[in-house]
């Protein structure tokens, strides 16, 4: 399962975004079935967070939703966004 997760920080809070993506990717990544998860700002608008995440399939994504970590982590990071996070799911075209 692919998917990439954009949201866009509010002025003066990028250090506290910064601060909750090194955290909250530390425990995603040193989860079972986690493949990928990556941060990046966009290199035109660093107030634009993009998140490449990669999981070994639906049942391990499902856990990584319901995980506490991860209800905690969209609690905190939601003051300091505009709006909500954007999730966009990917499929693998044929080769």
């Amino acid at each position: 399962m692919h998917l990439i997760a954009s949201f866009r920080v509010l002025s003066g809070h990028e250090e506290t975004v910064h601060d909750l993506l090194t955290d909250y990717a530390a425990i995603v990544r040193a989860t079972d079935g986690t493949v990928r998860f990556e941060t990046f700002a966009d290199a035109a608008d660093a107030q634009c967070i993009v998140v490449i995440e990669q999981y070994r399939d639906a049942h391990v994504f499902q856990q990584h939703i319901n995980a506490p970590e991860n209800a905690q982590f969209n609690a905190e990071l939601s003051s300091h966004i505009e709006g909500a996070v954007h999730l966009q799911f990917l499929t693998s075209l044929p080769e």
